[in-house]
């Protein structure tokens, strides 16, 4: 029998024991090497025909992938695997890489195990709130084999011996992992020669390295592959632990709701039903399947539904037949129970949220939340119970974090001394948006050697909050941030071990991070130096460091002390975070009134140009927020004088202040100091302690700030002698009450917006 008759047979065993219908690649020349190519379905008529390289894991699929640095070492651990699957009969294939690597490969059954009524309600309740019963299961069996084995946990992790990593796809929303398939090949050149490796099956693991096979006919295959039931005991009890460990939070947003519509009639299946292109038609055909699953229709009522769709689909560059199609139809109703996410159609962009019954029946609490005309006082009232005081910082820092939609081009610098609560305001406001982790993240301190892995998390900040409490003394990370936040990338260069003509050298490579929708937010304590280089990028707002704010405060820690929890207001932050994330993203936003604004922007500096696309991106983040209540354009949003009116109310001095290199609360103190110090025109800053009601430490900081920004002179040159303060003839520039200009134009805009609306649907 020739090679590839052997491998398609082995992949007609595979068609048998998998799951969920196989991906297939052949290996591709990229550059110097040669990487998985193009996904193919391999469906029942073999369309991706042998030679094969990669193929998908299956979702009830358990690999245990040793690399060690050589076979010797990964025998050792592969034995004691071997030997415990024997003794518990318990069918494994094991194959050989043709390099150092071995493959020991499980299929299970455990989605038609003949469940008892209760044992299948809890498998249900879990599926139902988001369980990944494929995933789960595939990851429980790995570590209870590796367990049972003796292998010690020091073998096991990223990076190591044993890496699970290929195993944890998320079997409801994402792409199952690719790996070499039995047959495929493993092409290097080393001196201009090509050297293959194939992977080959072994029914006994010899103890050394075997000699590599000469020819492609001389691999091996299992000839019968056998499904290794799982006790329903065994998935029972993983479901279970779900229920138990997983939040309520977190399965409250995962649970399906009860949907009296019918699933094919919603508006992605509509779309898709229209056809797709090559790239999309599989996946078009799954979600299909799944709605009509979900609509109770008869497994041949859905092949109608799919033949429908196949029709219309594209048929170039290549042809796409039922039979492929066909292959969902066969997944989805060997499944026990079907589970709909929206997260499907949002993949190949076939979901319109304006549209969806569905999607407005699972979120009608959360779409009604902020169905009101002024949605910003449920905001408010969340952050009072979380932040005492601040009303105005607090609010701006909202409606600044909402600009994370936009790509900003600056950050967030909150400025005060220590203690006064930056970190505090910063990670409670991020609270509305999702838990750390989730909804942003927060870290203590960048490194310059922490730039280099800035590519491992930069996926994860996409549309997030990135919080840095700490950056004093760390000029190397301050100078590429200021660069990443301008850019929106980041650029690299790093050492690279490269080879040539079979010699490794190290060479020099660019590594370019890109960073989508990421807004950062950071600090700025005593004796913070490096400041000065981000203040140009840079919101900058003060926290209150007044007496009085601190007498507050304590007046609220005694008594939120004397509470007990339960008695404690309850705060829907969770409501407020789900609201947040279904709010629609608009293709852009615009605001026709802008050039209005224009004598309101300051000019006098080129920082001008960057604080006039600050103050746009507010009003287009209020826009945002309150979109329930503004005109669209299709899937255009049209700002209004509502939205320039709280850009400018919460975050006009703030601005201001920012475009002259200070904070607004440094500017309210400069006010309170000029207007004692005319009666006392040389001063000391035990006077500004009286004047502002502020500590000495804060009044060194604010005269200090006030002096870098050129409006007070130290006339006191001496070392060691207290600083002797007069003001200079340079004074900070007002922009004047314009929001209440901007709400007199909102009270006349409604005709403006019609002529607005016309003109762009014209």
């Amino acid at each position: 029998m020739t090679g590839i008759d052997k491998q398609k047979r082995y992949f007609e065993q595979l068609d048998k024991v998998i799951d969920e219908p196989i991906y297939v690649t052949r290996n591709w020349k990229k550059g110097k090497e040669w990487v998985p190519g193009k996904r193919y379905l391999i469906a029942s008529y073999y369309k991706a025909v042998p030679p094969l390289d990669h193929r998908t894991i299956g979702p009830n699929e358990p690999v245990i992938e040793l690399d060690a640095n050589s076979y010797a070492l990964n025998y050792k651990v592969a034995k004691p695997i071997l030997d415990f699957c024997k003794n518990e009969d318990i069918p494994c294939y094991v194959f050989w890489s043709g390099n150092k690597s071995i493959h020991i490969h499980f299929f299970l059954e455990f989605l038609n195990l003949n469940y008892n009524e209760d044992q299948l309600k809890v498998i249900k309740e879990a599926y139902s709130q988001g369980w990944n019963i494929q995933g789960d299961i595939r990851l429980a069996f790995t570590r209870y084999i590796l367990e049972q084995s003796g292998l010690s946990t020091d073998l096991i992790g990223h990076g190591k011996i044993v890496d699970l990593a290929k195993l944890k796809w998320n079997d409801l929303t994402g792409k199952a992992t690719l790996i070499r398939c039995a047959g495929g090949a493993n092409i290097k050149q080393k001196e201009g020669v090509l050297t293959t490796a194939w992977k080959t099956y072994y029914e006994e693991l010899p103890t050394g390295k075997p000699r590599k096979p000469t020819h492609y006919d001389d691999l091996e295959y299992p000839t019968k592959i056998k499904k290794y039931k799982l006790s329903p005991e065994f998935v029972v009890e993983r479901a279970l632990k779900y229920l138990k460990n997983t939040p309520e939070k977190r399965r409250n947003q995962l649970k399906t709701i009860k949907y009296d519509g019918k699933y094919l009639s919603n508006p992605c299946i509509q779309m898709l039903l229209e056809g797709q292109s090559e790239g999309k038609r599989n996946q078009g055909a799954k979600i299909i399947a799944i709605a009509a699953r979900m609509d109770k229709l008869s497994k041949n009522e859905c092949k109608g539904v799919i033949q429908q769709y196949v029709d219309n689909c594209t048929q170039v560059p290549e042809e796409y037949t039922f039979d492929e199609a066909e292959r969902w139809v066969d997944w989805i109703y060997a499944q026990p129970e079907p589970y709909w996410t929206c997260s499907f159609p949002q993949q190949i962009g076939m979901c319109d949220k304006s549209l969806c019954p569905y999607y407005k029946k699972k979120y009608e609490k959360e779409l009604a939340l902020f169905n009101t005309d002024e949605p910003l006082t449920i905001i408010k009232e969340a952050l009072n119970e979380l932040i005492v005081g601040e009303d105005k910082l607090k609010m701006t820092l909202f409606l600044l974090y909402l600009t994370k939609e936009f790509d900003p081009e600056w950050f967030v610098l909150l400025d005060g001394e220590a203690s006064s609560g930056k970190s505090h305001i910063m990670k409670a406001v991020a609270s509305l948006f999702g838990p750390e982790g989730e909804g942003y993240y927060s870290y203590s301190r960048f490194t310059k050697s922490s730039l280099n892995h800035l590519g491992e998390l930069a996926d994860e900040w996409a549309n997030k909050i990135v919080i840095i409490e700490e950056l004093q003394g760390a000029g190397d990370v301050i100078e590429q941030l200021r660069v990443a936040i301008s850019e929106g990338k980041l650029t690299l260069l790093e050492s690279v071990e490269q080879k040539d003509g079979g010699m490794k050298r190290w060479g020099s490579q660019a590594k370019t991070i890109f960073f989508k929708n990421v807004l950062f937010v950071t600090c700025n304590a005593d004796n913070f130096e490096d400041g000065a280089q981000f203040q140009s990028r840079a919101w900058i707002l003060n926290t209150d460091q007044t007496r009085l704010h601190t007498k507050a405060i304590i007046k609220d820690t005694w008594k939120q002390f004397s509470i007990p929890k339960r008695n404690k207001k309850e705060i829907n932050v969770d409501m407020i975070t789900q609201s947040l994330k279904i709010l629609r993203k608009p293709s852009e936003v615009i605001f026709p009134f802008g050039e209005e604004l224009n004598h309101f922007t300051p000019s006098k500096t080129v920082r001008g140009r960057r604080d006039v696309k600050k103050m746009a991106s507010l009003i287009k983040a209020s826009a945002y927020f309150h979109q329930r209540n503004r005109t669209w354009a299709g899937d255009i949003l049209i700002a209004d004088w509502r939205d320039a009116m709280y850009a400018f109310m919460y975050a006009g001095d703030t601005l201001n202040a920012s475009s002259q290199g200070i904070g607004e609360r440094d500017l309210k103190y400069y006010e309170a100091i000029v207007a004692c110090s005319t009666h006392q025109p040389v001063f000391q800053n035990e006077d500004v302690v009286r004047w502002c009601g502020v500590s000495i430490h804060t009044a060194r900081r604010v005269m200090g700030v006030l002096e870098s920004a050129g409006f007070f002179e130290n006339t006191e040159h001496r070392k060691g002698y207290n600083a002797i303060y007069e003001k200079t003839g340079v004074s900070p520039d007002y922009l004047g009450d314009v929001a209440e200009f901007c709400r007199k134009k909102a009270e006349n805009q409604e005709n403006d917006i019609k002529e607005v609306l016309n003109a762009i649907e014209k």
